[in-house]
């Protein structure tokens, strides 16, 4: 199997970097022959701080396969349940909220496991 060219951004933060980030993914993913992107958008939301349901969906159907969060992982209530029903939104795993820590998923490129440790 050949290697897995993975593509990862760092915190995100706020409204400005998280649309540039969507609109422009596409584009990333072919210049960088990306076949797994990962995000850490604890910070997305406009504020600077948590992440929303509507953020959360607008990533993955970007292009984004993992959205990995941190400490702000709970400043936006509303995301709870997204935490407890997608497995691809993974809270740290030494955490205690609702969700997952670590996450296996498939890919068109194989099966990934990523943790947020």
């Amino acid at each position: 199997m050949p290697p897995v060219n993975s593509l990862f951004f760092g915190d995100i933060v706020g409204e400005r970097a998280t649309h540039y980030l969507i609109k422009r993914l596409p584009q990333i993913k072919a210049q960088y022959n990306a076949d797994i992107v990962i995000v850490n958008a604890e910070n997305a939301h406009r504020s600077g701080k948590g992440l929303t349901p509507s953020i959360c969906h607008q990533l993955l159907d970007s292009g984004v396969d993992v959205i990995t969060l941190g400490n702000h992982t709970l400043d936006q209530s509303s995301i709870r349940d997204s935490l407890h029903h997608e497995p691809r939104l993974i809270r740290p795993l030494n955490m205690t909220a609702p969700g997952y820590g670590i996450s296996t998923f498939k890919s068109s490129h194989g099966i990934y496991c990523v943790a947020n440790i």
